[in-house]
């Protein structure tokens, strides 16, 4: 069945990402959170079990717990979260994706097997511990490379009932950052032939970050011209709350130091996730694609991909 964007609302979400935090422990060169300008938050209860009970309701079968900027595992109340969902036995898929900074916490390689978890992406720039410095501009390299082998190799132990991949965004060559002796210590003797998933392109983050900005070899994908953009983006079909409640279309990026745009739609405290879905925000946000007057993140954004309906729930978030 091919849904005509138009009547979509027919459709649950695609997926539903809930922003657990928009706090980071990095400060990526390639990332829009050194360019926030929103206060640091966290989901609160009553938002988080509103957001998931009607998303279940809806029939959405992907929930993801991928902030546009932040690391949910800052959350202290992360793993009770994500247990609460793949408990519900709603969600085919849900998903998790980190900087995996503080899986060298006691426990945490443990408690992240047993939350039930289907995927989680660890973005890393390699495993080398200056290539990380400099990229991530974190000293906590060693701590998430013994955190994350840690979780490896007992997820494997367990019969791999996590899918793991890795993002991976190296500055220099791959030999250098990527293939090195951690790699073969640390990683290698656990994960999978398609494990390890390369950003070779960066997005500019609507205008945000420059080539300027980035170090050694990284280079910024071109954008797509607007005049290109003329069936509505996949990433409108994703309905993402936000620290505050707030709901959005897109939890891929933002511009301008917030996230709080015109991708904004409604909030949980005013309206459901499902008249939300239905709203005329909605449709104003995927006919701005056809009418070519995009909201200024839109406009440069070289993620965008045209909706069919074909793929639903199947693109990643670099």
């Amino acid at each position: 069945m091919n849904p005509n964007w138009k009547d979509a609302q027919i459709y649950p979400p695609d997926r539903l990402t809930l922003h657990l935090t928009n706090l980071c422990n990095a400060n990526c060169t390639f990332c829009g959170y050194q360019f926030q300008e929103d206060r640091h938050s966290f989901l609160s209860d009553k938002h988080f079990f509103e957001a998931v009970s009607q998303y279940g309701e809806m029939g959405g079968e992907l929930v993801d717990f991928s902030p546009l900027v932040g690391d949910a595992l800052i959350d202290p109340k992360v793993f009770e979260r994500i247990r609460h969902v793949t408990e519900q036995k709603l969600f085919k898929r849900v998903f998790l994706y980190t900087n995996g900074i503080l899986m060298g916490r006691k426990n945490y390689p443990e408690k992240l097997l047993e939350s039930g978890l289907t995927k989680v992406t660890f973005s890393v720039p390699g495993f080398d511990k200056s290539l990380y410095k400099r990229v991530y501009r974190n000293s906590s390299y060693k701590r998430m490379l013994t955190g994350v082998s840690r979780f490896l190799k007992i997820n494997g132990d367990a019969g791999k009932p996590v899918k793991v991949y890795f993002s991976l965004k190296p500055d220099v060559s791959d030999k250098e950052g990527v293939y090195t002796r951690d790699f073969s210590e640390y990683i290698e003797p656990y994960i999978d032939s398609d494990s390890l998933r390369y950003v070779r392109l960066l997005d500019n983050w609507g205008g945000s970050v420059t080539q300027e900005v980035l170090t050694g070899n990284m280079k910024l994908a071109k954008p797509i011209p607007v005049d290109q953009k003329r069936a509505p983006c996949f990433y409108t079909y994703f309905v993402s709350v936000l620290v505050d409640g707030s709901v959005r279309l897109c939890g891929c990026r933002f511009n301008n130091g917030s996230q709080f745009d015109a991708l904004v739609v409604g909030h949980l405290d005013k309206e459901s996730l499902m008249e939300m879905w239905s709203s005329e925000e909605t449709r104003r946000v995927r006919s701005s694609f056809v009418q070519g007057n995009l909201a200024s993140v839109c406009v440069s954004c070289s993620h965008y991909g045209p909706y069919t309906g074909k793929e639903r729930a199947q693109v990643p978030i670099p």
